[in-house]
């Protein structure tokens, strides 16, 4: 009793405490507290499932497996644009810096012919020059002879006429790369020499000059039926349309760099810009071949001329240069034509300039083209590199002009075109002149990558 006594507080104590001890237990017993034991202990059985099966190891494989495949893919897509965007230097060892003195002349005279291909490639010629006429003047000639000797044969006769032979003539060499000789002829008659050619004419290679047509001699007119027959210079316009598919010179048409009047060797710098147009000129070039083959390829008589393809004539290509986040970084050039054309002042739509990953070089594009196959000829383009067109404009033109120029019967406009064009600088940056890298920032991005 003295034991209850000394210690009925303490044991009392311990009686309630197990009191809510077993009240806890009968509330764990309730379906709830049920339900969350039965979760756990299936959580319990899965972890332990997944320690003697586990099937979580296949998942995170089968997973890096699809990753690896989806970076080959990339990495060969990225290696088949590189090949595409990828151009071999004209000349080689002249990139970066020559490894020769030798090169940079070398370079020039290579930059020459393969400028003076590209209109090979597109089967391309120029007006008729002199010696052209020439040849035409001497059918000419056979002609009126033979019309005078009809007219004598009926009674009447007309004084001698003759087109006087050029190929004894010479002419002022022009000082722009010695252009063909002037295209003009004489004709001999009573009032003496009459230069006639196709500047001034009308539109069937007809003018005046001193108050009389083009094949006017002697105050008569032996043309007065108006059959062009008797001109010569509408003859051998009428062949040229006939021997060749597109209308460009290379000095004329294309974008020629100044490095050939220079009596010394080029610089680096001057050659990779030399480059850069000549390789944005050949793709074009390229292009328009393909889309007039196209064409030819389906005229079943006789050979495709002018008349038969979409693009007619280049009247003039120029390579702007680098557009830069500051401004255009112009290429010299040797314009012949589109002298006068104003260079892009800023960014295109697209917003692009030169960057870590691309430079962007802008061009221009004007010809005479079948109205009906411009979408066709921007698309012929774009295609032939990374290319896009950032602009186009076009206004209606004659199908024969007063030029000599003969397009044949399709619609046609004269067309401008602008592009931009992107160089993987990866790709590029090892041929890069020191200033162009410099200008261009290549050094800085490899800094910062480092970085």
């Amino acid at each position: 009793m003295r034991f209850l006594k000394t210690h009925l507080i303490s044991l009392l104590s311990g009686v309630l405490a197990l009191v809510f001890v077993v009240v806890a237990l009968f509330g764990m017993a309730s379906s709830a507290a049920l339900s969350e034991m039965e979760r756990r202990k299936g959580a319990a059985g899965r972890i332990d499932d997944l320690k003697r099966d586990p099937k979580n190891e296949a998942s995170i494989k089968a997973e890096q497996r699809r990753s690896d495949k989806f970076q080959e893919e990339y990495d060969r897509t990225l290696e088949a644009a590189k090949s595409i965007n990828r151009r071999k230097p004209l000349t080689e060892g002249v990139f970066p810096i020559a490894s020769a003195e030798s090169l940079p002349y070398k370079f020039k005279e290579d930059y020459e012919k393969a400028m003076k291909h590209l209109p090979v490639i597109l089967q391309a010629g120029e007006l008729p020059n002199a010696i052209e006429i020439d040849e035409e003047s001497q059918n000419v000639e056979d002609a009126i002879e033979l019309e005078r000797e009809k007219e004598a044969e009926g009674g009447e006769t007309k004084p001698a006429i003759r087109v006087e032979s050029m190929r004894n003539r010479r002419f002022p060499r022009s000082p722009e790369f010695g252009r063909d000789m002037r295209r003009s002829f004489e004709v001999e008659g009573e009032m003496g020499y009459v230069v006639i050619g196709p500047a001034g004419g009308d539109s069937m290679g007809r003018g005046r000059l001193g108050g009389r047509r083009f094949g006017g001699v002697g105050g008569r007119d032996f043309n007065s039926s108006g059959k062009p027959k008797f001109n010569a210079v509408f003859r051998a316009n009428v062949s040229k349309a006939k021997s060749i598919r597109c209308y460009a010179g290379w000095l004329d048409s294309f974008d020629v760099s100044p490095i050939l009047q220079l009596d010394t060797a080029p610089s680096p710098t001057e050659m990779w810009f030399a480059q850069v147009g000549l390789w944005v000129q050949r793709d074009i070039a390229d292009a328009i071949a393909a889309l007039n083959e196209e064409f030819a390829a389906q005229v079943k008589d006789g050979d495709a001329h002018v008349e038969h393809v979409p693009v007619k004539r280049i009247e003039f290509i120029r390579v702007w240069g680098y557009q830069l986040p500051g401004g255009l970084w112009k290429f010299p050039t040797f314009a012949q034509r589109g002298g006068n054309e104003k260079a892009p002042d800023g960014p295109s739509f697209t917003g692009r300039v030169c960057d870590e990953q691309f430079d962007v070089v802008r061009f221009s594009l004007v010809v005479v083209v079948d109205q009906r196959e411009i979408e066709k000829l921007i698309d012929c383009i774009s295609r032939a590199n990374f290319y896009q067109c950032t602009n186009t404009g076009y206004a209606t033109t004659e199908s024969v002009t007063g030029e000599g120029y003969m397009y044949g019967t399709a619609p046609i406009v004269r067309a401008k075109l602008e592009f931009e064009g992107y160089m993987a600088r990866d790709v590029y940056k090892s041929m890069m002149p020191k200033d162009v890298r410099k200008t261009l920032g290549v050094d800085k991005s490899d800094e910062d990558d480092e970085g």
